[in-house]
């Protein structure tokens, strides 16, 4: 299936070696599972050895806005009291020049093995469940480990939001179509790909996470 790729010869930011935004800006989309807390520290760091306001959101879900809650948080980026400002926050990806926003983030990113990030994220919902003893699930169902509930039930089931999974893929297919990048089409891939291809200066993986810091640094 194809994608309408409006920007791909003329967009500013398409060729893969240009700072892909106002670098008065940074905006880091969290994936979960992905280094969160060695990030944070990181990115504290980054941030006071190159100048740049700090801000962490507090808000960890949902991922999903609609168009005005969009342009709020988009104002409050562009808006912000601070000569540079570095924003993390988990999100599904948006584009700023199609809410007529006057400056587009540097957007950044850092992915996670799947099996791996799938396997930390479900361990991660079933000790926040015992804990917090506020999931609605069945006390052997929380003991199941991941290839226990593949084999009782499915891949399927297990890897959802019913067990605390969250897919990688719509948070870079975007909040454009929501609900088509839900799904685990072509169409949501391509879509996924142009979004990185024109907005993304950089997604580093946890597998080679040293060349990531030295791009960072």
């Amino acid at each position: 299936m194809s994608i309408d790729r409006p920007y791909r010869s003329k967009h500013r930011y398409s060729r893969l070696l240009n700072v892909k935004g106002d670098s008065s800006s940074i905006f880091y989309n969290e994936i979960p599972q992905s280094y969160e807390f060695t990030m944070e520290s990181l990115l504290q760091n980054l941030s006071y050895i190159h100048s740049y306001r700090y801000v962490s959101s507090q808000i960890s879900s949902p991922y999903i806005y609609n168009h005005s809650s969009l342009i709020s948080i988009g104002r409050s980026i562009n808006k912000h009291k601070f000569k540079n400002l570095f924003y993390k926050r988990k999100i599904y990806f948006f584009d700023f020049n199609s809410l007529k926003l006057s400056i587009n983030p540097i957007w950044i990113s850092l992915v996670r093995d799947p099996a791996s990030r799938i396997a930390a994220q479900f361990e991660d919902f079933r000790e926040m469940c015992q804990n917090k003893k506020s999931c609605l699930s069945y006390q052997y169902e929380l003991n199941e480990t991941l290839d226990e509930c593949v084999i009782k039930h499915s891949p399927q089931e297990c890897i959802s939001s019913k067990y605390g999974i969250s897919k990688m893929l719509p948070f870079f297919c975007g909040l454009t179509n929501p609900n088509k990048c839900q799904e685990d089409t072509e169409w949501a891939l391509e879509q996924a790909k142009q979004n990185i291809d024109l907005f993304y200066t950089v997604i580093g993986s946890t597998e080679q996470f040293y060349k990531y810091l030295y791009v960072l640094g």
